[in-house]
C-alpha cells in the first residue's frame, strides 16, 4: 500500500509538477505523525478518528497517565505498527503550551521507527 508523500508542513509534496508517494516504513511513519496530528471529530468522514485534545488532553487535571495512554492506545492500533517498543514522558511545555511526543516502534517489516514530534 501506498500514500502521498507530504512534506514537513504537513502539504501534500509536489516535486516538478508531480506527486509523490511514500510506502514501507516511511509510509508508517507518515501514518503516525498524520494519526497523531488529527483532532478528534475532526474529519467529517470518520468523527471517531483522532485525539481528544480538547476533551481529554488540553482539559485542567487531567492526569498524565491517562495522557500518555491515550497516545500509546493511538500509536499501537496504527496499521504497520507491530509494537510500542518505547514511549518516552510526555514533554508538556505550559508556557508555550507545546506538547512533545517521543516514542518508538517496530513496524510489520521489524524495522525500528524512532518519532520525535511536538503536537499537535
Amino acid at each position: 500500500m501506498s500514500m502521498l508523500k507530504m512534506n514537513d508542513d504537513n502539504d501534500i509534496d509536489i516535486t516538478n509538477n508531480r506527486f509523490s508517494l511514500v510506502n514501507g516504513d516511511e509510509e508508517i511513519r507518515q501514518r503516525l505523525i498524520q494519526n497523531l496530528q488529527t483532532f478528534f471529530q475532526e474529519w467529517f468522514l470518520d468523527l471517531d478518528l483522532g485525539i481528544p485534545y480538547h476533551q481529554i488532553i488540553f482539559k485542567k487535571g487531567t492526569p498524565v497517565e491517562t495522557q500518555e495512554d491515550i497516545f500509546k492506545d493511538e500509536i499501537i492500533k496504527a496499521q504497520g505498527v507491530q509494537k510500542l517498543e518505547r514511549f518516552d514522558p510526555l514533554d508538556l511545555d505550559g508556557s508555550t503550551r507545546g506538547l512533545t511526543v517521543k516514542f518508538g516502534v517496530q513496524t510489520e517489516n521489524s524495522q525500528f521507527i524512532t518519532i520525535e514530534k511536538e503536537l499537535p
